[in-house]
């Protein structure tokens, strides 16, 4: 039997297709721990009181301020500004956190996937820093100090980079609206350009195009960020793997194994999805099976 008999290989499904081994899995992905700590500091800041500038405490001590170049000792905000999001008692407070980790649980959790733990959190969290750096580069001169919160550049990236990678894969806009990839990305990079040019827009666009540009250059320059290794990060991003136990008269079990790998990404996203070498792991593999057939 080739791979093309298995119940799940599908030629004509170029859409996104959920799985049992996506939404079923019992690992905990790295993309789910993000989530956790950006939902747990939501509710966290939920009980703090509030400041004189209307927001919570626990929101402007992790908040990224306008000044900030300033204090060259409260830069670690870049990074914590990206786990914090507009308070629940502010207008559409539950839409900032709730758009932000949707879009990371489905679409993080594939690049997690192709690229690895540890590559993928080094590319979300360096996505938040450059988004940071460019805002306050860009507000600084504000007549008013300014803050800013929210996960959005990290998100920013890491739908730029999907819709790189799977460009004709269908995402639903507001969960109805079935949308190429690479059609919706363009379209918020769009909105953002315009947001840029306006002074009233609530939205810190800057950010947005920030980690959209640090997505397109890793993607087509073929960055990587295996030169950065961080102690804490290394432990958050490594994990106890369950071992396999193949038979050494099996010749196929290498292969196997790859292409068992292969048709589960089939199964998530559909065959346009695959790449070249993918491919080729494929028909390796659906040949060996028909010579041992004949044989």
């Amino acid at each position: 039997m080739g791979y093309q008999d298995r119940d799940y290989w599908q030629p004509d499904s170029e859409g996104w297709r959920g799985s049992s081994s996506a939404w079923g899995t019992t690992a905990r992905t790295v993309t789910v721990t993000l989530i956790m700590i950006n939902v747990a500091v939501f509710f966290l800041d939920m009980f703090t009181d509030k400041t004189a500038r209307g927001v919570h405490w626990l929101g402007q001590l992790l908040a990224l301020h306008s000044d900030e170049w300033q204090r060259p000792w409260m830069w670690w905000r870049l990074m914590s500004y990206g786990f914090v999001h507009a308070p629940l008692d502010s207008p559409n407070g539950i839409l900032h956190i709730l758009g932000n980790m949707l879009a990371l649980f489905f679409l993080g959790r594939v690049l997690e996937s192709d690229y690895g733990r540890s590559e993928f959190v080094k590319f979300y969290l360096i996505a938040i820093v450059l988004a940071g750096v460019v805002w306050v580069a860009t507000t600084f001169n504000a007549a008013e100090p300014r803050m800013v919160v929210g996960a959005s550049g990290g998100v920013a990236a890491v739908l730029v980079l999907f819709a790189f990678r799977y460009p004709r894969v269908n995402l639903m806009l507001f969960g109805v609206l079935p949308i190429p990839a690479w059609i919706l990305a363009s379209l918020f990079v769009g909105m953002d350009v315009l947001r840029s040019f306006s002074k009233e827009s609530l939205v810190a666009a800057q950010c947005h195009l920030a980690g959209a540009a640090l997505a397109a250059f890793y993607y087509r320059l073929g960055w990587n960020f295996r030169w950065l290794d961080f102690g804490w990060l290394r432990r958050l991003t490594t994990r106890r793997r369950r071992l396999r136990v193949y038979r050494e008269s099996d010749p196929l079990a290498t292969l196997r194994s790859q292409a068992d790998e292969v048709l589960d990404k089939i199964n998530r996203l559909g065959e346009a999805s695959l790449t070249r070498q993918e491919r080729k792991i494929l028909e390796r593999y659906s040949e060996q099976l028909r010579r041992n057939q004949q044989s």
